[in-house]
Formats: structure tokens, sequence, C-alpha cells
């Protein structure tokens, strides 16, 4: 696993090296490049080179291309996901806010990109503990989802990050429901998952743990617990069963 990152990594350095070079900082496919690695960066767990390469990289986005091209607002969705990931919640969650407002204003609150913005900013506001602030946000993200994408994996998603919301306000049966359906169907529609979702699976699995510990039914979390143990070996051994 480690391996293909070091690769993919060596990789996406050579190609930024070269764009860089020939077609210049503010070039498309040059941020499109400096994404990708702050992507590989934030991942392997080099937060700090992540955060670094891909603030610049909004910078130049943002002087080059304006403030709302799709470009800029997904280098500037993908800053907000390192320091979310560092646990820098405010800037994360206003960086965040303000990538949605955007996308929700030039593309329209129902398109596919303005929806996964609409998911991450509501995994901040959970992963920050805003839970009414993230109910608000998931449950129209999973309007959203049913009537632009159906039943994909991102809908499944949704529906288990909105169980998550639900379990921490101590709803616990509306959130069983979400969070066992959201699970089932991430792991019916895996192989249309691309590789960097794949551990949504696993975070869907302890959303499904976390409901029943909080809700005091060990036996059931016990049982969770087992699953998501196996299925974390599946995720570093490349197999699912």
């Amino acid at each position: 696993y480690q391996t293909r990152f070091s690769q993919a990594e060596a990789e996406e350095r050579e190609a930024l090296e070269a764009e860089r070079r020939i077609l210049g900082l503010g070039h498309n496919q040059t941020i499109k490049s400096a994404d990708g690695l702050s992507i590989i960066l934030r991942d392997e767990g080099s937060l700090t080179e992540a955060e670094k390469l891909e603030r610049a990289n909004f910078e130049v986005a943002n002087k080059a291309l304006g403030a709302d091209d799709v470009d800029t607002l997904f280098a500037k969705h993908n800053l907000a996901l390192i320091l979310g990931r560092e646990g820098r919640w405010g800037e994360s969650i206003s960086l965040m806010d303000e990538t949605f407002r955007a996308s929700s204003r030039t593309r329209g609150p129902d398109h596919s990109i303005t929806l996964g913005y609409a998911n991450d900013f509501g995994a901040l506001l959970l992963g920050d503990g805003r839970l009414q602030e993230a109910e608000t946000v998931l449950r129209e993200s999973l309007r959203g989802h049913m009537k632009t994408m159906g039943t994909r994996w991102e809908t499944s998603l949704t529906r288990s990050l909105l169980g998550g919301a639900l379990t921490g306000l101590g709803r616990f049966e509306e959130a069983e429901s979400l969070v066992v359906v959201g699970y089932d169907g991430l792991r019916e529609k895996e192989a249309n998952i691309p590789p960097i979702y794949r551990s949504e699976i696993t975070k869907a699995a302890g959303r499904i743990e976390n409901l029943y510990a909080s809700w005091g039914r060990p036996e059931k979390a016990a049982q969770w617990k087992s699953a998501l143990a196996h299925q974390s070996i599946g995720d570093r051994d490349g197999t699912s069963e």
C-alpha cells in the first residue's frame, strides 16, 4: 500500500515539475496536478507539506483563474480537507462553507460536484461536533443526492454521514436505518467506488459500531467492531468479500 503511494507521489511530482516549467504555475493542468500531489501527501499523512503545497496552489488559482473557477474551488476544497485532517476546524469549515456556497451559486445546488462539497462540509461539521449544523447540511445533501444521483454510492455515503450526526444527537432509531442502509449500499456498490474513497466503507462500519455503543447495545456494537476489524484487514491487503 505504501509502495503504491510512493510510486504515485514520485510520478505526480515529476508531472508537476514538467508542467510548471512548460505551462506555468497558473495553467489549469498545473493546478490540477498540484491538487493531485497534495491529495497523495494528505493521504500519506504528510500534512504539513500537503498544506503548504495546496495553500500556494489555491492562491495561484485564485489569482490566475478567479475565485469561482472550477479549479480554484477544487483547490480550496482540498485545502479545507487537509486542514480538517489536522484538526484545524475553524479555517477548514470556513473554507468549505465558502466553496459549497460558491458551487451552489455557479453550478446549482443539485450539481454532483456541489453535492460532493455538501457531504465534505457536513463531515467537517460532524468532526468538529457541530451536530445540528451537520444534520441540516447533510439532510439537504441527501435530498439532492436522491434527486440527482439515485442509488449511486455517493447517496449511500450521505445516508451514513447523516446517520452519524443523528447518533451524536441521540436520535438512535432514525440513525440506525440511515447508517445500516448507508453501509449496505456502499458495500453493494464497492466496485464503483474510486480507490481513493474506498476507506469510506470502513468509516461507515465504524458509524454503526458507534451507534450501538452510544445506544447502550454492547452486543451489537461488538459484532460491528469485529466486522470493522475484518474490513480494515481487507483494506490493507487489497481484498474484500
